[in-house]
């Protein structure tokens, strides 16, 4: 067995490894405390398995949150034609392409380094990080499973066209480059890492070509961006400064990139989301922050200056993946750890290249098994207990709550999921907790609910009630009143 064969063995008990361990996601239902309700159960584009739903997949604009991803919702539509509204087929889809990228960033990684122990360890610790619950276990992430998928493609094709000078090699990563930005508006990043690792590659083989080629793809991205800050703009998802002035947000910015890089060495406090106060910028979280510009630095002139390659690749890599969720463009979510899946790569690329620094004259093929089995070790457990926090909406509230302390939003998801599952008493109870604490036009939009609420439990008096005191300024006052006519006409 030769080196290259060994390592495509190890490769595969990576991936079975992978597989084994998000197998539990299997059994669980749709998440009704995450997006999972508005892409699949309420999403009437992936329900029509016709012809006609087909073209209405693919042909339809932002559809959710202004987003413009007709691939994600073509996968699904394809999931819905396969296996209807039963969720063990999206995840088991799921989980299948988590383990394609898990291959692929193996094989990027390799063809940037030469060296099959780095990209082992790399793809061993990108497939099993906790931080990859977030996407692997929430239907809703198909869009970020997807991206990465063709981005990963994409970069592949360049490095071999950049080696072999193959033409077609060229014109697929390009394309398979659209592929990701339909997919998901963050690929957009892609030219910046190719112009990165056409840069750090160790064995530079065409680095000027490399580099002069790669502006082509600079052109879509900056279209794809313009197109898409617009949609989300249409849709209300991008903001104005969160803390109300430029340095403001740049101090949360730094925040961003602080906590998620620490929190990729330190997983032990991971949220479904995370809640940023003006106090943060003055606690350890800011103090983390600066350490993390120090380290950047640091890795940055290390990785150039003593051919230390994997810790500047490493750190670029995860600074340009975040970048388009780094609130550098305010937007309504300000860290969800799927926004970490393939910036992850670049953590994980250090800690396989110190690896192979530190054993650097052993053979390599003998460590395959024991570090791959070491990395399982310490992550697996983590991983694994971290995914009970996704079973249910009623359990992921629960931990949002553990971690990031009560706030009305998460009573209103939580409101959402007992009205769902038919627990209208507990739904009510939720909805009256967040019209005490939102104010307008928040609070108008939870009286339109807790109406939906007592019209399930067939109290139409009191579903009038609250759509009479929906604000005159708010969009659903039309819905409410024509709810209302048709209420005083069954009376």
């Amino acid at each position: 067995m030769d080196h290259r064969s060994d390592s495509t063995f190890f490769l595969m008990v990576v991936i079975l490894i992978t597989g084994g361990l998000f197998a539990p996601i299997v059994g669980f239902g749709f998440n009704l405390a995450t997006d999972d309700v508005l892409f699949v159960l309420q999403n009437p584009l992936v329900k029509d398995t016709s012809l006609k739903g087909l073209l209405a997949v693919v042909t339809s604009p932002g559809h959710i949150y202004g987003e413009i991803q007709p691939i994600p919702y073509l996968s699904l539509w394809t999931d819905h034609a396969f296996f209807g509204m039963r969720a063990w087929g999206y995840y088991v889809v799921q989980i299948l392409l988590h383990m394609v990228n898990v291959a692929l960033v193996f094989l990027v990684i390799r063809s940037v380094s030469g060296n099959e122990l780095i990209g082992l360890v790399t793809a061993m610790i990108f497939a099993i990080h906790p931080l990859q619950v977030d996407t692997v276990a929430m239907v809703n992430q198909r869009k970020t499973l997807l991206a990465a998928l063709f981005l990963l493609c994409s970069i592949s094709a360049y490095l071999r066209w950049n080696e072999s000078g193959s033409k077609p090699a060229y014109a697929y990563s390009m394309i398979l480059f659209v592929l990701a930005m339909l997919s998901k508006s963050s690929a957009v990043v892609l030219p910046l890492l190719i112009i990165l690792t056409n840069l750090l590659k160790p064995e530079r083989l065409d680095v000027r070509a490399g580099l002069w080629w790669a502006i082509p793809f600079f052109l879509p991205a900056f279209l794809f961006g313009v197109v898409t800050i617009l949609t989300e703009s249409a849709a209300e998802q991008v903001h104005s400064l969160k803390f109300g002035t430029l340095i403001g947000q740049l101090k949360l910015m730094l925040l961003i990139y602080g906590d998620y890089f620490l929190s990729f060495f330190w997983p032990l406090n991971l949220s479904p989301a995370y809640i940023y106060k003006a106090t943060d910028f003055h606690s350890a979280k800011m103090a983390a922050a600066v350490l993390f510009c120090a380290a950047v630095m640091i890795f940055l002139m290390v990785g150039i200056k003593k051919r230390c390659w994997w810790l500047a690749l490493g750190i670029g890599w995860f600074v340009i993946c975040l970048l388009p969720t780094s609130q550098l463009i305010p937007t309504t979510n300000l860290r969800q750890d799927h926004y970490m899946y393939l910036a992850l790569v670049g953590p994980a690329l250090m800690i396989g290249g110190g690896v192979n620094f530190l054993v650097s004259g052993w053979d390599a093929r003998k460590l395959y098994l024991p570090v791959i089995l070491t990395i399982t070790a310490v992550l697996g457990p983590l991983t694994f207990l971290h995914l009970e926090h996704y079973s249910t909406g009623l359990k992921y509230c629960e931990r949002m709550e553990q971690t990031q302390g009560w706030v009305p939003a998460l009573e209103s998801i939580r409101g959402r999921v007992f009205l769902i599952m038919g627990e209208y008493r507990a739904a009510e109870g939720s909805y009256m907790k967040t019209i005490e604490s939102f104010g307008e036009p928040l609070k108008s939009r939870e009286r339109y609910q807790l109406a939906q609420v007592y019209l399930r439990m067939g109290r139409p008096s009191h579903a009038i009630q609250q759509l009479e005191m929906i604000s005159t300024e708010s969009p659903l006052k039309n819905e409410a009143d024509q709810i209302k006519m048709d209420l005083r006409g069954i009376e």
